[in-house]
């Protein structure tokens, strides 16, 4: 309650709830209790969701039968969106007479507190997805999860089938986009902007229903000990009120297949990991995410069935050799580890690793041929030493996400470069090149522009951001109008460069981040690129120009100028006192949100 009472005088904040008592807690007026629906406000509902259009034209012979079902949800929405959900994948009237005259809907809401309409629709999954959905009990009410790590999960337990036209990570999206569309799952957006899953709370009661003894969620549950021994799925995701007692049920729970643990403060005080390792031999997932862990036990090796292991934002040090021994492991996620500095030379033997993040750890150096991965679909990072070469990534084609390769002043022969063949990496949607702040400028003995334009990646990239780069001039490809789909780019630190690359001619651009150009005197024409007909920068909405002293000029000649930015929402200005917000090219965008850090 303490927030609410810190607002602005003649503030309102409405307070949603399915509990009378927070509703008796927070009011200050009665509270107002949400009829169901009306008849024609479901069916109106029931219509556009179904047939997927705003004001569709309903086939006779489905629009009593669809009636009959929208009688059926007694004016819930959840319930009638869930079946839409489901009915829009049924294509004849015998297939909706099927679901309307479903024994389901007699069944007694005091053996089942689950929605009749709900349950039907996970009745009517195929028996794949319904695994999946049934899997994600494991997480609590509210939990917003990433697509990316939820199916890194199902494949740790088997429940994504390879196909061979099809990768398993783009089966498991599909699996993700079917239960999207049919209601089980919706989209969520986490306080950094970024989109992630969650379940509606019904929808959950009703995937923990299915489940039953299999999944214990210990920070809401009390452990039976009778019923350990059937426990699969455990999870403990929320840090707050730790119960020690809570995790000495684990050495019961010998079948368990999934351990989820996340800022658990007290679980190496209480609990030795040593000894509990070799007791959970069928383990296809362990995650010890945020915890307080400053090591693993050599009894890590008893865990042969292990296919995701997570140890990001653990305050590990050292990953043992016996880890390597893990040959089914498919997923090792080691982001911010930051005292972590090095990677054993026998990472190489995870020949079925497919997932690799290092992001934010101190790694030195990669082992050597890590190309020899060849199964890898993620790789957060690359860091160049002295003993490996950018070539090794030559082998691995199948490379998606995000890519960030460090230290690029150790390539010492530009041939390297161009045979590590990015142009090739199709699925790479986002590249970020890095040279340390301590290199002389460049690789050894190379050109950096000629390690840069090496670098070029394939068109199909969304993301590039170029560090502490020391070349002059930038190559062709940045700002190449074949790269179409390029929607933010970031130049940092590359205090040698005299210009700009002609960025205004790609034609989705939306971010733009220019900072730390330390020797830079002018912004010319050569920015918008393209010719005077052309609308540079048409779909930019971010721009900022930082940390550039010695900079006085923005040349608006030529004509470019007055019709760029035609998309521009926001800059950031902070670049030098000659180039300030006052200036007059500024004036055009007034009605834009305006960051000055020169006032």
């Amino acid at each position: 309650m303490k927030p609410f009472s810190h607002g602005e005088y003649g503030s309102k904040i409405i307070v949603t709830t399915q509990s009378e008592k927070v509703a008796s807690m927070v009011h200050d007026l009665p509270p107002y209790h949400l009829t169901t629906l009306s008849s024609d406000a479901c069916w109106n509902l029931f219509k556009k969701v179904a047939f997927n259009n705003s004001n569709p034209i309903v086939p006779s012979e489905l629009e009593e039968i669809g009636r009959e079902i929208v009688e059926k949800c007694n004016g819930q929405p959840l319930a009638v969106k869930s079946l839409c959900s489901l009915l829009r994948h049924q294509s004849n009237s015998k297939d909706w007479e099927s679901i309307r005259d479903s024994d389901i809907w007699e069944l007694s809401q005091k053996n089942c507190n689950i929605l009749h309409a709900l349950w039907l629709s996970y009745q009517y999954l195929p028996s794949h997805l319904k695994q999946c959905f049934a899997y994600c009990s494991i997480f609590p009410k509210g939990f917003q999860f990433a697509k990316e790590d939820l199916i890194k999960l199902w494949m740790a337990e088997d429940l994504l089938h390879p196909q061979k036209s099809k990768r398993t990570e783009e089966v498991g999206e599909e699996f993700v986009h079917d239960l999207l569309s049919r209601s089980l799952f919706k989209k969520s957006i986490k306080l950094d902007k970024s989109v992630c899953l969650t379940m509606h709370d019904l929808v959950n009661d009703l995937a923990t229903f299915i489940v039953g003894d299999l999944c214990l969620r210990s920070y809401c549950s009390s452990l039976n000990k009778a019923s350990n021994n059937k426990i699969r799925y455990w999870s403990h995701l929320k840090g707050e009120n730790d119960n020690c007692e809570k995790f000495e049920g684990l050495v019961e729970a010998k079948h368990l297949r999934t351990l989820l643990l996340t800022s658990t403060r007290h679980f190496t005080a209480k609990l030795e990991l040593a000894n509990l390792l070799p007791l959970l031999t069928c383990l296809r997932v362990l995650s010890l995410y945020n915890t307080s862990i400053t090591e693993l036990p050599d009894s890590i090796v008893d865990l042969k069935l292990l296919r995701y292991l997570n140890l990001s934002g653990t305050r590990i040090k050292k990953i043992l050799n016996g880890v390597c021994t893990l040959y089914n492991l498919q997923t090792l996620l080691l982001r911010n580890c930051s005292e972590l500095f090095l990677l054993p030379p026998e990472t190489v033997n995870l020949t079925n690793l497919r997932h690799l993040d290092i992001e934010c750890t101190s790694i030195k150096e990669m082992p050597k041929e890590m190309g020899t991965l060849k199964d890898l679909q993620t790789l957060s990072t690359f860091v160049l030493g002295k003993d490996n070469t950018v070539e090794e990534l030559k082998n691995l084609q199948d490379l998606g996400g995000s890519l960030h390769i460090l230290q690029l002043e150790n390539v010492v022969k530009v041939e390297e470069v161009t045979a590590a063949r990015l142009k090739d990496m199709k699925y790479l949607t986002e590249l970020e090149f890095e040279w340390s702040l301590k290199s002389d400028g460049g690789s050894r003995n190379q050109n950096p522009q000629e390690v840069l334009a090496g670098l070029q990646p394939h068109t199909n990239i969304k993301v590039v951001k170029i560090k502490t780069w020391r070349g002059k001039k930038f190559p062709n490809w940045v700002g190449d109008h074949s790269f179409s789909g390029l929607e933010h780019i970031e130049l940092l630190g590359c205090m040698n460069c005299d210009s700009l690359p002609p960025l205004g001619q790609l034609p989705f651009l939306k971010q733009l981040v220019i900072c730390q150009f330390t020797e830079f005197l002018k912004i010319g024409d050569e920015l918008y690129g393209g010719s005077a007909e052309d609308t540079p920068f048409r779909c930019l909405e971010l721009l900022q120009i930082s940390q550039m002293p010695k900079c006085k000029e923005w040349s608006l000649s030529g004509g470019h100028f007055k019709g760029s930015f035609p998309k521009l929402k926001e800059i950031v200005l902070k670049a030098s006192p000659d180039l300030t917000a006052e200036s007059a090219y500024l004036r055009l965008w007034k009605p834009l949100k305006l960051v000055d850090a020169t006032k």
